[in-house]
């Protein structure tokens, strides 16, 4: 397995732990995370793009540590529920529904 298809499970896992545990989907992303891994400069450019799992995941590992890439604040959460309001909101008014309400619930009406 390598480096990155290993990423991209952690993340999935993540993403599913924090739909699990908030009730809403959240998105990490394999790209994002893994290009501030890179931009730390621990690891060569060379060994980084042989993608060598034994290599790079304790090195990750460690670096995750202080950086933590998978923290998340409620402050983070809060966000994520408003602009799924928002986008909410926006689906029922281009479907026709006015003076739409939601505290996670919703409510629509229509003209």
């Amino acid at each position: 397995m390598s480096f990155y298809t290993w990423l991209e499970k952690k993340v999935e896992w993540e993403n599913e732990m924090i739909k699990e545990d908030e009730g809403i989907r959240y998105f990490f992303d394999t790209d994002s995370v893994l290009d501030d891994f890179f931009n730390e400069g621990l690891v060569s450019e060379e060994i980084f793009e042989e993608d060598d799992l034994e290599v790079l995941k304790p090195i990750f590992k460690e670096w995750a540590k202080t950086a933590k890439p998978f923290e998340v604040t409620s402050k983070d959460i809060n966000a994520r529920r408003r602009e799924n309001a928002r986008d909410l909101a926006t689906q029922a008014a281009e479907m026709g529904y006015h003076n739409y309400s939601s505290d996670n619930g919703g409510t629509w009406y229509r003209d």
